[in-house]
């Protein structure tokens, strides 16, 4: 696998499904897959999140229902993901930008001296 990408969300909802459209396209050729850590959203971000399982199985729902907040959400995230040195954490509440909607995206490659 070349990437895993953390998602931490939280009332994200309704800007899930243009997110993940847009990152299967960026990442179009990349073995890849996205690990969506959702704190529990009143909204049910992570219901919505395996419903679209089905359109994007590279993505992977965890829920959580104790542990809140965004640093202990990208934790987890970094458990969940099989090596350490492939990472890319988006955070929706990252501001706008014209190559990213609602969301940053950070290509990080692997340190050569970690093989």
């Amino acid at each position: 696998m070349d990437l895993s990408l953390i998602l931490p969300t939280l009332n994200e909802r309704d800007n899930l499904a243009p997110l993940l459209d847009r990152l299967a396209r960026e990442l179009h050729g990349c073995d890849y897959e996205i690990i969506l850590v959702d704190d529990d959203s009143p909204d049910r971000t992570w219901e919505e999140a395996e419903r679209l399982r089905a359109r994007h199985p590279r993505l992977r729902v965890i829920r959580r229902l104790g542990d809140k907040g965004l640093s202990s959400a990208v934790v987890r995230g970094f458990r969940e993901a099989p090596e350490l040195y492939r990472f890319l954490v988006a955070d929706p509440r990252f501001e706008q930008t014209v190559e990213t909607p609602r969301g940053a995206v950070f290509r990080v490659r692997r340190n050569p001296r970690s093989s």
